[in-house]
């Protein structure tokens, strides 16, 4: 890539099985090392751990969070820095990803309808900010200065992303809330495109009905942080009970409305159905760390609040402190599960 600015690779190994270092250092050589190259090992699976040890590892102002199945544009890492330049109050950016499969595999028609749930597609009407306060992790740009400002204000993630065989997500959304809680933008540019590997193994019913329990199951993580956000977040939660109760009545809806429903649309009830599904099994699983989620997330709002201010802020719990060099460059955190 010939680029306008510094750049370097951070390649996170987190327990990869094939040889994903060796073939990357063999390539990157081939390539004429074109940036420094940063290969470093995490011992704890999962992606939001990849991520971390890859942002705590690396050296520049800007970051690029790009996964194992993402092929990012050429000029990506430019595109991106322009954006951020341009606006000092874009706190995280997303692009524009296309689908890429094995040309022996046949693509299901239901595909391209829920192809957002693969983080493909169009994540905006235009270029700007995104109204629904949250990007796509693959191919996230994030400014580290907005990164550290939540995090010294007591910023902890309340989920936990995918790990093995795992479908859990959520992280990238709770981190983008957490960004706009902190009253950063949320921006999204079609200019930033990227493609996302899609294996066949994904491509089955079975599979995305599966990923749409799991994204229902994140929902007690990122629910404070939406109330938040709207300005209707207390520091007491509401009882469990009463999250149960809703949440029977949502599911009863959702399934009622998948049984009447025909053709297409009762694939897109199905879904809707799964993923009330997952809320209700989330409240039964977490049902003791509610009041604790809400409460966290209170005191991070009331932090923030204060700092804008000019107050100190009362910490929520320790966090790792990481002195970061900063600098008008750009590092792509690479992850390899």
């Amino acid at each position: 890539m010939n680029l306008g600015v510094d750049w370097e690779v951070v390649l996170v190994d987190n327990r990869s099985a094939d040889k994903t270092v060796d073939i990357a250092s063999r390539k990157w050589t081939e390539l004429g090392d074109p940036a420094p190259l940063s290969i470093v090992f995490e011992e704890q699976a999962g992606l939001s751990f990849a991520r971390k040890k890859g942002i705590a590892s690396s050296s520049f102002d800007l970051l690029i969070l790009c996964d194992d199945d993402n092929w990012l544009d050429e000029q990506y890492a430019q595109i991106l820095f322009d954006i951020f330049e341009a606006d000092q109050e874009v706190g995280a950016c997303g692009g524009l990803g296309t689908s890429v499969t094995s040309k022996s595999i046949d693509v299901p028609q239901w595909f391209l309808k829920f192809e957002h749930q693969y983080a493909v597609g169009s994540q905006n009407t235009g270029e700007g900010e995104v109204k629904r306060d949250w990007v796509f992790g693959a191919g996230m740009g994030i400014r580290r200065d907005a990164l550290n400002h939540i995090e010294n204000n007591g910023f902890v993630s309340l989920l936990k992303d995918r790990t093995g065989a795992s479908l859990s997500s959520g992280g990238d959304v709770e981190l983008c809330y957490a960004l706009r809680l902190a009253g950063y933008k949320i921006w999204y540019s079609p200019r930033l495109k990227f493609k996302h590997e899609i294996p066949e193994a994904r491509l089955t019913w079975a599979y995305i009905t599966n990923l749409m329990t799991s994204k229902g199951q994140a929902i007690d993580g990122l629910q404070p942080y939406r109330n938040a956000i709207s300005g209707s977040i207390q520091q007491k939660a509401p009882h469990w009970i009463q999250i149960l109760m809703f949440r029977l009545l949502k599911h009863l809806i959702a399934t009622l409305k998948h049984l009447v429903s025909l053709g297409e649309s009762r694939q897109s009830r199905h879904l809707s159905r799964l993923s009330s599904k997952g809320n209700l099994q989330s409240i039964l699983k977490l049902r003791s760390r509610i009041r604790a989620n809400y409460e966290q997330v209170f005191r991070l709002s009331e932090n923030l609040k204060s700092s804008r201010k000019g107050e100190s802020c009362r910490p929520l719990l320790p966090l790792d402190r990481v002195t970061h060099k900063i600098t008008k460059r750009v590092s792509v955190d690479d992850e390899s599960v």
